[in-house]
């Protein structure tokens, strides 16, 4: 697709093209590259207000919440542009949006940059009713925080997110406060204990430090309750064993809806407060899907780790068991990429093959039928992308996913069984180099009956290269 460098606009209406068509192609992600490509805040003579700010507007057609993401995706490429804050832990991390050829930030022009970035987001608060999120926010932060000139301006922005916040979550995260301030504060690894027995023995920290910690999560239990609920409240005492007495509770913890923030508030570790859904929430894995899990301690860790999410700078790989039908597509060559919507929405995947099983399936003519252990890398967040390329593009759905698998209750899966809140895809490996994460988890313990038994009738058990 061909664009026009700014050199050449000479309207808003040019840059609303050229935004509108990155957009329907790519979404932010086609924006955010638009941004880099043409270093569009950069550029002081593009006026914010008379021309950035209309196009943004005449681009999303009236819809604020796509008028936001465009938003979004310019500060992000602030971001890229700005070599202080491209410095990369990892050298072996593929960035490419950073390497394009464009013009590089360099600290003269960060107060610049920064100026106009508050200007685009006031302008469209003010002028479009255009309402910033907690990705704003956050890019905001991490772009002022770059420049020692603008340090009042990025805690400025800091305390509006976390007014904010705590407007949205209203009640709830008023009652979670008032509870977090009359206990003592712990670390992760100080109440490890005690969250296994609230949350099961899956559930571990992998990685702690002062800002930030990476735990494995149980499936089944969800990450968070809109509403606090009866289900979800755990009793005093919850979680303590007491001397010379069976502990019985953790059955009953077990079998109650308890969310991982249950727990942890319940444990009274150290969360963030942005964002308004959940305490120490930056993203999530749904309630079936365990493994790993970043959650922030600190408002200022928060704002870094939402911005390496939206820039695409994180990488998650996934395993996944999928039950394979007749028309099953799963290859067994190399790393395969998948490119299917989700629920209208660009989204891209990537997977390879790595043990390949046979079983009885639950018929008169005892067929053979087949089951895959996957490795996924994903590229793009969607809600149920895995499960979804799974069972779409692979025709192989997740064992145990009984929203995607119209089969599950009465053909294979119910004779192998499996719980419905519990499904086989687990979040194996997270890596955020800029923040020094590389953290793998092991596959759970509740898999190995399963992969035990279908390895010992497996066509190959070895590992597909």
């Amino acid at each position: 697709m061909t664009r026009c460098s700014l050199s050449d606009v000479e309207s808003y209406a040019e840059i609303s093209q050229n935004i509108r068509e990155c957009y329907n192609e790519n979404e932010t992600d086609g924006v955010l590259e638009f941004g880099v490509s043409s270093s569009i805040i950069a550029d002081s003579k593009l006026d914010i207000e008379k021309t950035l700010i209309p196009a943004i507007l005449d681009a999303s057609r009236g819809n604020n919440g796509v008028a936001a993401s465009i938003m979004n995706a310019l500060i992000g490429s602030s971001c890229i542009l700005t070599n202080r804050y491209n410095t990369i832990q990892n050298q072996n991390f593929e960035d490419p949006l950073s390497q394009q050829d464009c013009v590089k930030v360099d600290d003269k022009n960060l107060s610049c940059m920064s100026n106009r970035i508050l200007l685009l987001i006031e302008g469209l608060k003010n002028n479009g009713d255009v309402v910033p999120d907690i990705v704003t926010y956050s890019l905001a932060h991490q772009f002022l925080s770059l420049d020692p000139d603008c340090s009042d301006m990025a805690d400025q922005v800091l305390e509006e997110a976390v007014r904010k916040s705590k407007k949205v979550a209203g009640g709830k995260r008023r009652k979670l406060l008032a509870q977090a301030r009359r206990q003592k504060v712990s670390t992760f690894i100080e109440a490890e204990e005690n969250l296994k027995e609230i949350l099961g023995g899956d559930f571990r920290v992998l990685l702690e430090t002062d800002g930030f910690a990476v735990v494995n999560k149980p499936s089944g239990v969800p990450c968070f309750h809109k509403k606090m609920t009866t289900a979800g409240k755990i009793k005093r005492g919850a979680g303590k064993r007491k001397k010379g007495k069976v502990n019985k509770k953790d059955e009953q913890l077990q079998s109650s809806d308890i969310s991982l923030e249950d727990a942890l508030v319940s444990c009274n570790v150290k969360l963030s407060t942005l964002n308004p859904e959940a305490l120490g929430l930056v993203h999530r894995l749904d309630r079936g899907t365990s493994g790993c899990m970043v959650l922030a301690k600190s408002n200022e860790m928060h704002t870094s780790l939402v911005s390496e999410f939206f820039l695409r700078r994180t990488k998650k790989k996934y395993l996944a068991l999928v039950q394979e039908s007749r028309s099953s597509s799963v290859s067994k060559e190399g790393h395969v990429l998948i490119e299917i919507p989700v629920n209208g929405r660009p989204a891209k995947s990537e997977y390879r093959l790595l043990e390949r099983y046979q079983f009885m399936a639950d018929n008169d003519d005892e067929r053979e039928a087949f089951a895959s252990l996957l490795e996924f890398e994903i590229f793009t967040g969607r809600k149920h992308q895995i499960r979804i390329h799974a069972a779409e593009a692979l025709k192989s759905p997740v064992w145990g996913d009984s929203l995607y698998n119209a089969d599950f209750g009465n053909g294979e899966i119910a004779k192998h069984g499996s719980d419905s809140n519990r499904i086989f895809l687990h979040a194996c490996h997270l890596l955020i180099p800029k923040l020094g994460i590389d953290v793998e988890s092991p596959i759970p313990e509740w898999w190995q009956p399963k992969l035990r038994a279908l390895r010992s009738n497996s066509v190959d058990d070895s590992e597909v290269e």
